[in-house]
């Protein structure tokens, strides 16, 4: 239970809520009944009785997920370099324009940060990531979705074409990396498609 206090401390700490206050209950209604409270960031070496309640008061704000408007910070993402930029980013979603209970196929994901602010913008949203190959030794797209609150992201690897392919729902925004003539078939949905130069020589 003392690792679950710790993680807690350490979890708002890292999202930018270090000045939460952390509560935590002991004993309810016995006659050992205790109450500790501490900052998150200073939270360390409290004993605290092993049935008991964690309750935080948030204060804070400036955490990477913070704001639900379109264009988040582009160190909110794990990444390995494949991430479509904050303005490019904040742009496209404002082309694409989420609606509630639509669905997105972002082809060509990288981490997905497209998909996950387009998920973020209306909990009735739906979200498919495309990538290409796994991402191996970190954690991705779904640990991006996961840490940004949306982990209902849905994420596919293989072809691309054959991926498009399956997007058939009639009121799907299409945001595609990687465009050809095949990926970019006839859809009845909305189209975004963004370029990036992997390398080039002067």
């Amino acid at each position: 239970m003392a690792r679950a206090r710790t993680e807690v401390a350490r979890l708002l700490t890292d999202e930018g809520y270090g000045d939460s206050v952390i509560t935590v209950l002991g004993d309810l209604d016995s006659e050992t009944e205790s109450r500790t409270e501490a900052v998150a960031h200073d939270w360390t070496g409290h004993q605290v009785p092993a049935l008991n309640v964690i309750c935080v008061a948030c204060v804070g704000g400036a955490g990477r997920s913070a704001s639900l408007a379109p264009g988040l910070p582009d160190a909110a993402f794990d990444h390995d370099g494949q991430l479509t930029k904050r303005d490019l980013r904040a742009s496209a979603l404002a082309h694409l324009m989420p609606r509630p209970g639509e669905l997105l196929w972002d082809v060509g994901a990288g981490a997905a940060s497209i998909a996950i602010e387009w998920l973020r913008a209306d909990p009735r949203c739906r979200a498919i990531a495309h990538r290409a190959q796994p991402r191996a030794g970190a954690s991705g797209s779904r640990g991006n979705a996961e840490a940004l609150g949306v982990p209902g992201l849905t994420v596919l690897h293989g072809a691309a074409p054959a991926c498009a392919g399956l997007a058939t729902t009639t009121t799907c925004g299409l945001h595609r990396r990687g465009a050809s003539s095949e990926t970019l078939a006839p859809n009845p949905g909305r189209l975004c498609s963004s370029a990036a130069v992997l390398s080039f020589t002067r």
